[in-house]
């Protein structure tokens, strides 16, 4: 997979995560929803611009969109990015705007994991 394609991938799961239609999205970007169909396919490619765009829209870290990416992602967050779950977890933990919020989750999270 090219770094386009894992690019559009992600774009993809975040899109579905964050329940948006590609019409949406296309809306917020100011491109077509048949720009979005082709950044999701890896056939275009995101710019930075609007890689930087998304990632303040949904406050995920710039190197959200590079998971699986050869060289970019952890073991354990290529693991990660495989669930689903797991990564709308993540997402929505890390949107939390209070961080003492945050921190009782993880504690929930870890007693339920124990």
């Amino acid at each position: 997979m090219d770094i386009n394609q894992v690019i559009g991938a992600n774009l993809r799961v975040l899109r579905e995560q964050k329940r948006l239609s590609q019409k949406t999205l296309a809306k917020m970007l100011g491109v077509t929803f048949q720009q979005i169909q082709k950044y999701e396919k890896g056939i275009s490619r995101l710019s930075a611009e609007n890689i930087h765009k998304l990632q303040m829209t949904f406050k995920v870290p710039h190197s959200y969109f590079f998971h699986g990416a050869a060289g970019t992602v952890s073991n354990d967050m290529a693991l990660m990015h495989g669930d689903k779950m797991a990564l709308e977890a993540f997402t929505l933990i890390k949107s939390l705007p209070d961080r003492d919020e945050r921190r009782k989750i993880l504690a929930v999270v870890r007693i339920l994991a124990s």
